[in-house]
């Protein structure tokens, strides 16, 4: 089995994924064609060099000033790619996507000359939330693509509606590394509080990550206004550590002092153990993202027992299978009084969920994928 991975091979993200499939199919020959010029032309180190049998970059072959000029770069870029394709004398028995590719999709049609396969695993912030001409260009991406691997149903119908995709569905995903750890974590919540700092409180997780679309301003002025209900014990941990800018931040900052709410943002990159603590810590998880094809977080926090509130416009049949495991709000308004319900009621999540999202985990995920890349053969 020789497979062809395009994705940014300084991701760790693609690292976890591949050294896992690499571990369960060691026989897999796998190049990888690196999307990420600009960092491969510093001379940074190439992370797990090693699970690769061939390292192929599209260098950059001309002035930089030149990539930085719209519409030009473009151009340019397509002419380095064309470069690159005829250093290329394999042939694949699969080519994956590991996400979006930047390039046009004439571009992507040239890997039709390297696999009869060419598969795409798109992103749900890829497909969900992108302008109209974005969204033009992804209609014609997706008619070069013979395999679209999706993890979630309601993700499936969006593909399917949004850029007319109908030709074959894989629903498979990348798991979650996270899930792995939670399962053979030795941690109870107790001992997961005391761990991270919080024994003796009850925590109230806003969010996952320090994006916009997390409505972290939205929730915490909204539990503001509720505050004086909440168990004398509480405490708000807001997750900053990616994807926000200092001034939003800022911005949640001033409402939680304003309003004397006891909490701890965490800005720093926080390491996997971190995470698990932090799953495992908390009594509650509200999640208010505008758009989602249902983070990894989501499920992880569920997988930890954490009570969970959801907008109820974001509602996922795959965990609705097992009774509906969150409790909903219609609009952002309503969070304060719902995260009041919520306290006082008992865990909607059942035992069923808990055995569905165990098996969420990246080994058992792999695994699937490694059955999947064989069937090609």
């Amino acid at each position: 089995m020789r497979i062809l991975i395009v994705a940014n091979i300084y991701s760790h993200h693609i690292v976890s994924i591949l050294s896992t499939l690499k571990e369960q199919s060691p026989d897999f020959i796998i190049d990888i064609f690196n999307t990420n010029f600009l960092t491969y032309s510093k001379g940074l180190t190439i992370p797990r060099a090693n699970l690769y049998n061939k390292i192929i970059n599209a260098q950059q072959r001309w002035p930089n000033f030149v990539y930085n000029i719209p519409y030009i770069r473009g151009i340019f870029a397509h002419k380095d790619l064309i470069h690159t394709f005829k250093r290329i004398n394999n042939k694949y028995d699969s080519v994956t996507f590991h996400q979006v590719p930047k390039f046009g999709p004439d571009t992507c049609e040239m890997f039709h000359t390297l696999s009869s396969n060419i598969i795409v695993y798109p992103f749900g912030s890829e497909i969900f939330r992108v302008s109209s001409k974005r969204q033009r260009h992804l209609v014609k991406f997706f008619e070069k693509i013979d395999i679209c691997a999706i993890p979630m149903p309601h993700m499936i119908d969006f593909v399917s509606k949004t850029y007319g995709y109908n030709k074959s569905i894989i629903r498979i995903g990348y798991g979650s590394c996270i899930i792995d750890l939670i399962n053979n974590s030795r941690h109870t919540k107790n001992s997961a509080k005391s761990t991270i700092g919080f024994l003796g409180k009850y925590v109230i997780t806003c969010g996952y990550n320090g994006y916009r679309g997390q409505n972290q301003l939205e929730i915490v002025s909204q539990v503001a206004k509720i505050k004086n209900k909440l168990p004398e014990n509480y405490i708000i941990v807001i997750p900053m550590t990616y994807g926000a800018s200092k001034s939003y931040i800022k911005k949640v900052e001033k409402v939680l002092i304003t309003n004397r709410l006891n909490h701890i943002i965490f800005h720093s990159f926080m390491s996997e153990e971190n995470v698990v603590l932090l799953r495992l810590a908390t009594d509650i998880f509200i999640h208010a993202q505008k758009t989602d094809n249902m983070a990894a977080s989501v499920l992880e926090f569920l997988l930890c027992g954490a009570k969970m509130l959801n907008w109820s416009k974001l509602r996922y049949s795959n965990l609705e299978k097992y009774g509906t495991p969150y409790f909903l709000y219609d609009k952002l308004n309503s969070i304060g009084e719902t995260l009041l319900m919520a306290i006082k009621s008992e865990s909607l999540i059942t035992d069923e969920l808990l055995s569905y999202l165990k098996n969420l985990g990246r080994v058992s995920q792999i695994k699937l994928w490694s059955d999947f890349y064989k069937s090609l053969v």
